[in-house]
């Protein structure tokens, strides 16, 4: 039954090119452009880019339904590794857009960011709103001011899909601010091919976001795997009468030759990604599998965007319905993904009818919601060119715009950075809120520690309740936080003398609270606000030693506590995470010379690592008053 998820492609490409005019590849046209005389290059790329937003959607039910490839659902499975050929159209296009842009339109410059921002981050913005709307009154997830503001501006993506448009609007950026500064065109392009190029080592070292949490800016190959495109769509711009007159002279044999080529560099990079790949953080290998699968899928993309452009010079495409997607595109692709999950997660259904339903339900509230969106872009424009319509005016809409974006920056800087002073009772009450009502063995937020060493600042922490007895629950860090040994000294040492009772209680540890935190914070019977489960509790609070294993965060594996790449349970290394074995809390009052652990393999072990041990990671326990 799996061959009937081929209608979807099958279907697509006939919608695509319905009414397509192929005589271009039987009986070449005479004419200087690459196109019909009647057709024009930009209408055309449109339709290009609306076509991949349609694949697009695919690639995604196919991961939803395959699990990214790891579920053999038949041939349908060729679309889950070929999301960022796909992306790399458009990344392509919009480099050949702005280069022939610049070179063709006299005073390019002076209105490209009125133009070109609110174009793509408008509906960015009202569509992040959207989601929210949906999240809250149809998820029934209730989040708090700060976490909304955060959704909204894109600071934090409720919809992953919303990277594409943080890294082009970095890139208009870039392009705006280089060719304002430099003169020379040729000098201006070189400049920002590497300044684009510099996104991908940028994008490589950061790594990908913890499970469970929202996606952030430049967390993940998908950031980086197709940008090379983009600058070869500027080359193609600057370049394009000498490239358009090579490729017409010689069209068959570069058709050929480039297919053959996106055929054998796809496979390369499929088999990159399958035995190498980008996830072995923590192997000595974990750099070089990485960095030749993300050069591998980059080449992969160019040759895959030339293919596409050789085959659009005989093909013109006039599909209506290809039209009005191609006017709705952006609208759809970030839409697509919230009715993508709410299809999956409510709808009992075989899923090629939920394919269906995706792909029905994705284009009718794009429908509905982008004429609104267009008219906000389109007054918002109008309503930015009256105010730089002139000399005077434009010199007090820098000086506006200057002071909107410090605001913006000191905001953005509140919100990210600044959240544990200027919203700290606000932040607080929400977590009270979610510990009461928390039931045992959920998660739940309370205060902060430095877990990434690539992004400033700490990060919220993450708590399982454990128990919940008299308005008071026990909450255990879900990761190993930092490492240490038990004790300096090899001697004979109780848990109330040991030197890890000390660290955790210092000063370091106490700034992970808030004022308002700090309050509803109890002490254990030794005055401790940290503490470390006994062996007793670590039996008991888990059901099984699979629950037991401990993942540990960066800052922990920098810090040296020991790294396991696998277990007998799981194959970590595939996953990014770094395990480890934990330290347990000895008898009170019982001095020893070794203390109890939780091995990396979750068992619970008494006697096997000596107190001066010092690779072991810390999962720290805390007591929150939340009252009755």
């Amino acid at each position: 039954m799996n061959i009937l998820f081929l209608i979807y492609p099958v279907v697509l490409t006939i919608l695509i090119f319905f009414g397509a005019d192929f005589s271009g590849l039987i009986k070449p046209s005479k004419s200087s452009d690459p196109y019909a005389p009647h057709d024009d290059f930009f209408v055309q790329s449109k339709m290009i880019r609306g076509g991949a937003c349609l694949f697009i959607i695919l690639h995604h039910l196919v991961q939803k339904i395959s699990v990214y490839g790891n579920i053999d659902k038949g041939p349908i499975n060729v679309f889950n590794d070929m999301g960022y050929l796909l992306t790399a159209i458009f990344f392509f296009y919009s480099g050949y857009g702005l280069i022939t842009s610049f070179l063709s339109k006299e005073g390019y410059l002076d209105s490209f960011l009125v133009k070109r921002l609110p174009t793509v981050l408008l509906p960015f913005w009202l569509i992040n709103i959207v989601n929210i709307l949906i999240n809250r009154f149809v998820r029934g997830r209730k989040e708090g001011i700060i976490e909304i503001l955060k959704d909204a501006f894109g600071l934090q993506l409720i919809d992953g899909n919303g990277w594409f448009i943080i890294e082009i609007a970095v890139i208009y950026l870039m392009f705006y601010v280089i060719f304002r500064l430099v003169k020379n065109k040729d000098a201006a392009l070189i400049l920002l091919a590497i300044a684009v190029l510099a996104i991908i080592p940028f994008a490589y070292v950061q790594g990908h976001d913890p499970q469970g949490v929202k996606s952030t800016w430049f967390h993940g190959e998908w950031w980086y795997i197709s940008t090379t495109s983009f600058v070869l769509g500027t080359i193609y711009a600057r370049f394009k009468g000498g490239i358009d007159g090579f490729i017409k002279k010689h069209y068959y044999p570069v058709l050929i030759t480039s297919f053959v080529l996106s055929l054998i560099t796809h496979f390369t990079a499929v088999m990159c990604l399958r035995f190498l790949g980008y996830y072995h953080t923590g192997m000595p290998s974990a750099t070089r599998d990485g960095v030749i699968t993300l050069i591998a899928q980059n080449i992969d993309s160019c040759v895959f965007a030339m293919l596409i452009l050789v085959l659009s010079m005989r093909i013109s495409l006039r599909s209506r319905f290809l039209k009005f997607i191609s006017g709705v595109s952006l609208e759809l692709f970030l839409i697509h993904g919230a009715i993508l999950d709410l299809v999956f997660d409510r709808i009992e259904a075989p899923d090629g009818i939920r394919f269906l339903i995706v792909y029905l339900v994705a284009i009718a509230a794009t429908a509905l919601i982008a004429p609104v969106i267009g008219f906000v872009v389109k007054r918002t424009i109008t309503f930015l060119k009256f105010l730089t319509s002139n000399e005077r005016n434009r010199k007090k809409v820098a000086i506006g715009l200057l002071t909107v974006l410090l605001v913006f920056l000191a905001v953005v800087g509140g919100l990210l950075y600044g959240e544990r002073f200027f919203f700290a009772e606000e932040t607080y009450k929400e977590e009270m809120k979610a510990i009461k009502k928390a039931a045992v063995g959920e998660e739940v937020l309370y205060g902060r520690f430095d877990t990434n060493p690539l992004i400033p600042g700490a990060e919220r922490m993450t708590w399982i309740v454990v128990s919940k007895k008299s308005g008071v629950a026990t909450l255990l860090a879900k990761e190993g936080i930092d490492g240490n040994y038990y004790n300096q000294k090899h001697e004979a040492v109780s848990w109330q003398d040991s030197d890890l009772r000390a660290y955790i209680n210092s000063d370091k540890y106490m700034k992970t609270f808030n004022s308002f935190e700090m309050k509803s914070l109890e002490a254990d019977s030794d005055g401790d606000y940290f503490g470390l489960l006994t062996a007793d509790e670590a039996e008991a609070f888990f059901g099984s030693d699979e629950e037991r294993e401990l993942i540990i965060s960066d800052v922990a594996k920098n810090h040296g506590t020991n790294v396991n790449l696998m277990s007998k349970i799981h194959s970590w290394d595939m996953k990014e995470y770094h395990t480890s074995w934990w330290w347990l809390r000895g008898d009170d009052g019982v001095s020893d010379l070794t203390a109890p652990i939780v091995t990396e393999d979750g068992t619970i072990e008494p006697g096997v690592k000596y107190v001066n041990k010092p690779a072991g990671a810390i999962r720290p326990i805390i007591w929150v008053r939340y009252g009755i």
